[in-house]
């Protein structure tokens, strides 16, 4: 047992993915533990233990995303590698994969909109004048913002 931060249904509804201290797999409707994966602690992360605070599968269900206290972390669930990014200056309150595989990571002050890559992200996650509450895609891919002062942030990074 360990203290669960996040739950995430897998895309075909045969699991149940817990996050908090590690991410397992849990077989439905049995729950019972078919397999976990670890943390990242490497990438010299301040954090010696990572914590999970959210979960997000992609549309195929072939990449699990994990929000982490410490930055985030992109699982490739059939060759089991991660990428994984620590993000120092932003604290990060979300993320979010587009049926077309592009991700959107934010901060309360900050946004990524792009390709899923941690390099990516970390190099282009820009600063905001507004705050954000959430970010959301919608079925055809655009964005859903929700936010205080937001509309020139918004207007200025989808341009």
């Amino acid at each position: 047992t360990f203290d669960v931060n996040a739950l995430a249904f897998s895309v075909d509804d045969r699991e149940l993915v817990a996050g908090g201290a590690r991410i397992a797999f849990l077989g439905l409707p049995d729950m019972k533990e078919t397999r976990n994966l670890k943390l990242p602690t490497e990438y010299g992360w301040n954090a010696e233990h990572p914590n999970v605070l959210d979960l997000r599968f992609n549309a195929d269900g072939s990449v699990l995303g994990a929000q982490l206290d410490v930055g985030i972390a992109l699982y490739d669930l059939h060759t089991q590698q991660v990428d994984a990014a620590l993000i120092k200056d932003v604290t990060i309150v979300g993320l979010r994969f587009a049926t077309s595989g592009k991700i959107a990571v934010f901060g309360r002050q900050a946004l990524y909109v792009g390709p899923a890559k941690l390099e990516t992200v970390k190099q282009e996650l820009h600063k905001t004048e507004g705050r954000f509450w959430d970010v959301e895609f919608r079925r055809d891919d655009s964005l859903l913002f929700f936010g205080d002062g937001i509309e020139g942030d918004v207007e200025a990074l989808l341009e």
